[in-house]
């Protein structure tokens, strides 16, 4: 079960990516990377840093790699994939600020 429900949102983004991909028949090398970083991400249980690398991918796959073709959707997912990876940044900072109040450092 997902530890929170950040991580539960992370997982539910994971299928439906995966679900994108399998329809896209992994066509480009990014869409083969981002299936590896999708099913590490799943394995790791939504880990932070794996997922901010799927993340990653799919942003640049999906606009940065394809500018200025892209269509006006794939811009409204890459807002909503930056959102999802600055809330798992957010959470990230957050969880070593309290690492580092608890044990007095890193």
């Amino acid at each position: 079960a997902p530890r929170d429900s950040l991580a539960a949102l992370s997982l539910i983004w994971c299928l439906q990516q995966a679900l994108m991909l399998s329809f896209a028949k992994l066509s480009t090398p990014f869409d083969q990377i981002q299936a590896l970083l999708l099913v590490l991400t799943v394995f790791t249980a939504a880990s932070p840093s794996v997922l901010c690398a799927a993340l990653l991918c799919r942003i640049y796959a999906s606009t940065i790699a394809v500018f200025p073709h892209a269509w006006e959707s794939l811009y409204w997912c890459a807002q909503t994939d930056l959102a999802l990876l600055l809330a798992l940044l957010t959470q990230m900072k957050r969880a070593r600020d309290v690492h580092a109040v608890k044990f007095g450092g890193w």
